[in-house]
């Protein structure tokens, strides 16, 4: 009952600019309401206001939204759970979290991922923060079975290794449109930290549900690349069965 009135007060303030709706949504978490019903106001209210944020409906004032749409993720889910810049601190509310699921997922990474998918040779201020590669591999945990791609991504590695000739169809059930970067911002991440084993795994996993994804094979390339560099250098024994696959 107390959902449903207050999403039907949200709605009685579309009259108003969009930012006035959330002076509603703060008023729940001073009554320690806002994750009553298991949070059904604030993830409504997120439906709604996600996909349209990057639009130009919300330009104007996106970034005065955004902490507050940072404080209704961490009542939900009570993330980010690292401590946040002097003055931006995440308000405790008292309230009993909800379980973050796959579905739900969507929205959290939508709102925490770059405006621009980063390119393989783009500036590594354009890839995702740690804060968010600690969540997209809790996500990736969520994930149901029909979403691994693990037989596919046994025929690409023989694709890659020269022993398949032609590219190996998906063997997966594809991740949903919201979700279908993660393995890509992974890689991305470890590719320009630098560490190259993730990011050769995480580009593969990429390439299983994006095939035709350029920045992802040319990334991949580099890194393996960069590993075999490293190990003609390193002055140790070298199989050479090993480092031609490689």
């Amino acid at each position: 009952m107390l959902v449903n009135s207050m999403i039907f007060l949200y709605f009685l303030s579309s009259s108003y600019e969009n930012y006035a709706k959330f002076s509603l949504l703060m008023l729940t978490g001073r009554r320690s309401w806002c994750c009553a019903e298991e949070g059904s106001l604030l993830l409504f209210a997120l439906e709604q206001i996600i996909p349209r944020l990057r639009s130009a409906e919300f330009a104007s004032f996106r970034s005065k939204l955004t902490p507050h749409i940072e404080q209704m993720f961490f009542c939900l889910y009570e993330y980010p759970t690292t401590k946040r810049p002097k003055g931006k601190a995440m308000q405790e509310h008292n309230v009993p979290h909800v379980d973050l699921t796959f579905e739900s997922a969507q929205l959290l990474l939508d709102f925490y991922r770059p405006d621009e998918l980063p390119e393989f040779d783009s500036y590594r201020v354009g890839s995702i923060t740690a804060d968010a590669e600690a969540l997209i591999k809790k996500i990736i945990g969520l994930a149901p079975e029909e979403y691994n791609p693990q037989k596919t991504l046994e025929n690409l590695r023989l694709y890659v290794e020269g022993k398949l000739d032609k590219m190996p169809t998906m063997e997966h059930t594809p991740l949903p449109t919201g979700l279908r970067n993660i393995n890509y911002l992974l890689a991305d991440y470890y590719f320009k930290n630098n560490e190259l084993p993730k990011a050769v795994k995480y580009y593969m996993l990429d390439l299983c549900h994006n095939p035709s994804r350029l920045d992802a094979w040319a990334g991949m390339a580099l890194a393996r690349g960069s590993q075999l560099e490293t190990q003609m250098n390193s002055c140790c024994a070298i199989n050479e069965t090993d480092f031609i696959k490689r």
